[in-house]
C-alpha cells in the first residue's frame, strides 16, 4: 500500500482522474495472496479512504487481532464504485510492510579518531 504523500506521480495522476473527489487514502498496489485482505475483497488499485469510520491513516496499527470496516474506492467497468469489507488484521513483520527493498545493515572499523 502506498499512501497519496509516497506515491508516484504517475500513481497520482491515475487515482485523480478516477477518484477525482478522493484527497486522502491509501492506494493498494498488491494483495497478497491468501491474505485477510485477498479473502476479504480488496483489490489491487483500490483506494481505501477510511477505517472503522474514520479516515484511514493510521488507523489500523492498533487493531491487531480484531476486524475492522473498510470503506475504498475502485474502478468498476470505468466507473468509480464504493465499497465497505470487513476485514481481520494480522499483524506483521515490519520487514514484510515495505514495498522496496530494505538496505543490508553495514558495519565499519574505525582505527581512531582525528
Amino acid at each position: 500500500m502506498t499512501n497519496f504523500y509516497a506515491a508516484h506521480l504517475s500513481k497520482i495522476e491515475v487515482v485523480v482522474k478516477t477518484y477525482p473527489d478522493i484527497c486522502e487514502g491509501v492506494f493498494v498496489e498488491k494483495v497478497v495472496q491468501d491474505s485477510p485482505a485477498h479473502f476479504g475483497g480488496v483489490w489491487h488499485d483500490d483506494v481505501i479512504v477510511e477505517c472503522d469510520g474514520q479516515a484511514f491513516w493510521g488507523m489500523i496499527w492498533d487493531k491487531t487481532g480484531n476486524h475492522v470496516q473498510l470503506g475504498l474506492v475502485r474502478k468498476v467497468e470505468g466507473l468509480a464504485e464504493r465499497v465497505n469489507l470487513t476485514l481481520a488484521v494480522q499483524e506483521k513483520n515490519p520487514n514484510e510492510l515495505n514495498s522496496w527493498p530494505l538496505p543490508e545493515h553495514r558495519m565499519a572499523v574505525v582505527d581512531s579518531l582525528r
